[in-house]
């Protein structure tokens, strides 16, 4: 073999041994990086932090967030009663203008009502305290019962009976006790011409309602009366 084949050969050997020492260094040992202590995140978002788990934890809403009053106290000023204990022994139902209507203080105490519990209602300041029950006699004198969409209940005349004494009157005239301004019958029946069937849950006849348009018999002023009138609906 020639000088010069010799050279070529020793030139490709060193040029092979190049390679394989690059390729080498460029393979870390397989326990290279185990200290590390990321884990890459398959989804492609941060990496999980090892040295503080809690910053792994998703954040938990909190569930007392947005209470106005933790406490559970009822924050409602009408309904403060309600924070005293044992208040619910002390109040019954009212029957006007319907029966359970609202609750009302009687005007004895209940017998299951504890006497502080009694005391502290009728110590509650205007805007809170309950409102007294209008009793039978009150009822009676200075109240008419008329016809509804809801049926029989009990509403207030256009003027004070003469039975009624002043003092009931005007306070039934109080907007929170609910009481509709009675309409004339012979206007209920010009206008309220449509019927609901009774409430299957309570039975009953049926009850007179608004049609969609207003009847012949109707004038313009009382269709107007008797729509704004909380006492009848349209027919459904």
């Amino acid at each position: 073999m020639t000088t010069r084949k010799w050279q070529r050969l020793i030139l490709v050997f060193f040029i092979a041994s190049l390679g394989n020492c690059t390729k080498n260094s460029s393979n870390p040992p397989a326990d290279a990086g185990a200290n590390n202590t990321s884990t890459p995140n398959s989804g492609g978002g941060n990496s999980l932090n090892a040295n503080n788990p809690s910053a792994n934890s998703p954040t938990t809403p909190d569930p007392t967030a947005g209470i106005a009053d933790s406490s559970g106290d009822v924050a409602d000023p009408a309904l403060a009663w309600l924070n005293i204990t044992g208040s619910q022994d002390c109040v019954v139902d009212s029957q006007y203008p319907y029966p359970g209507a609202f609750s009302c203080l009687p005007t004895a105490k209940p017998t299951a009502c504890t006497a502080s519990a009694w005391s502290q209602l009728q110590a509650l300041p205007a805007g809170q305290a309950l409102i007294s029950c209008i009793d039978q006699g009150t009822a009676t004198a200075c109240m008419l019962t008329t016809n509804s969409s809801s049926g029989n209940i009990s509403c207030l005349p256009a003027s004070q009976p003469k039975a009624c004494v002043a003092a009931a009157w005007n306070k039934l005239q109080d907007q929170n006790l609910g009481f509709s301004t009675c309409i004339d019958p012979a206007v209920i029946t010009a206008c309220a011409t449509g019927t609901l069937a009774p409430d299957p849950t309570t039975g009953g006849g049926t009850y007179p309602c608004l049609p969609a348009t207003q009847p012949t018999a109707c004038t313009a002023a009382n269709w107007t009366l008797i729509n704004a009138s909380d006492l009848f609906y349209l027919c459904y």
